[in-house]
């Protein structure tokens, strides 16, 4: 375990460095590409404004209108805001604590894929408006990102009930990653697991329910800064200024998704670039790649795609290339390719977002089949035991 720390310290060190000089140097790129957030982690200092409301004001927070308002998250990161006493005041300190984190969960993913095949894409994400603007902004999703990548460690090691602590902790700050609860019900290799999984699933379901119920103001639906199943609908209300709602958006969302899967599925067996010429069954990097690769599921398909949650589809590519056992063929390139342009081209680039959205539901399809034949090869193998 020190070992593995040791591993890890250096290159998070190093990221962390390149952060600090970008954030020192007013993030150069961002308002280069006119999507600076004006520096100053503001999203953390957001969520401390709201922390700070609630202390004072209660639940007005969760109000569609007014000073406090427009709090769109779980009511247990309120309170554990408020429990910590971080004020605004606290917004540069929690920042670049938040900097150091992301550079952390950045060498650990990196680190499941150490052949040099990955650096291209390890360099290109780093680089990436998704990231930079995940550290610049300061951004909730950090932690949400650290507690994916803790269950999965947890559970890969055979602690499967502590997985779920991390896990339901992230669910009740963000919601987004319920589905995993789902995943850990399969992989369990014991009823008892499987019923406690579920258990604690439904309880933190129930308080999710609770808190979308307080919820007042409506999610974020508009066309910027967004990807996912439903943006092609918007990309359609771009053209005839149509308004189309949400039911829309999602319906035609899934009517192109399985389009998408079909024709994969077909492709798959015909072009050898879709499909891997071999990949690990066995191996812990699994469970990293299942639960990143199932959050950016979850975002994809629920319409809460916004802005760097791309860092989880991009950290699963990283960790899919360590599963591969043939790493510099033509699929191997197939994968950094996709995930370049999903992370460089889905945020504002003078016109070329539907490429972007096109690589990144490519990348998406891909990665699912073959994590779906990983799930069966696992719930084979555990059930046989």
């Amino acid at each position: 375990m020190l070992n593995q720390l040791n591993k890890l310290w250096k290159p998070s060190v190093v990221i962390f460095s390149g952060f600090v000089i970008m954030q020192l140097t007013t993030w150069i790129p961002l308002p280069y590409w006119r999507i600076w957030g004006g520096g100053n982690f503001i999203d953390s200092g957001q969520i401390l404004q709201w922390a700070d409301c609630y202390k004072n004001f209660g639940s007005t927070i969760f109000l569609s209108q007014g000073e406090c308002s427009g709090y769109l998250y779980g009511s247990t990161l309120i309170r554990i805001l408020n429990a910590l006493n971080l004020a605004p005041s606290s917004t540069q300190l929690l920042g670049y604590m938040f900097m150091f984190c992301l550079a952390s969960a950045i060498a650990y993913s990196a680190g499941c894929s150490r052949d040099r095949i990955g650096y291209p894409l390890l360099l290109a994400v780093l680089c990436s408006p998704p990231i930079l603007l995940l550290a610049e902004r300061g951004n909730f999703d950090i932690p949400m990102l650290l507690l994916v990548i803790f269950a999965s460690i947890l559970f890969s090691r055979n602690y499967q009930a502590w997985a779920l602590v991390p896990l339901s902790l992230s669910v009740l700050l963000k919601f987004y990653t319920l589905p995993l609860f789902i995943l850990y019900f399969v992989l369990n290799d014991t009823k008892r697991r499987k019923f406690f999984t579920l258990i604690v699933g439904a309880i933190v379901s129930a308080r999710v329910a609770l808190d979308l119920r307080l919820i007042q103001s409506t999610f974020p639906s508009g066309f910027s800064w967004k990807f996912g199943s439903s943006i092609w609908a918007r990309y359609l209300s771009q053209l005839d200024s149509a308004a189309y709602g949400e039911v829309f958006a999602h319906l035609t969302g899934l009517a192109i998704l399985l389009a998408f899967l079909l024709i994969t599925t077909i492709a798959m067996n015909r072009f050898r670039v879709l499909q891997p010429s071999k990949i690990c069954v066995e191996g812990k990097e699994k469970t990293l790649f299942y639960s990143l690769f199932g959050t950016h599921l979850s975002c994809f398909m629920l319409g809460v795609s916004f802005d760097y949650r791309l860092v989880f589809l991009l950290l699963a590519s990283l960790v899919y290339l360590k599963l591969l056992n043939v790493r510099n063929d033509a699929h191997s390139f197939l994968i950094i390719g996709l995930a370049i342009t999903s992370a460089w081209l889905t945020y504002p680039s003078s016109g070329l977002e539907p490429l972007g959205d096109l690589a990144t539901e490519a990348l998406t399809v891909i990665l699912g089949i073959n994590m779906v034949k990983l799930v069966k090869h696992d719930f084979k193998s555990r059930n046989a035991k």
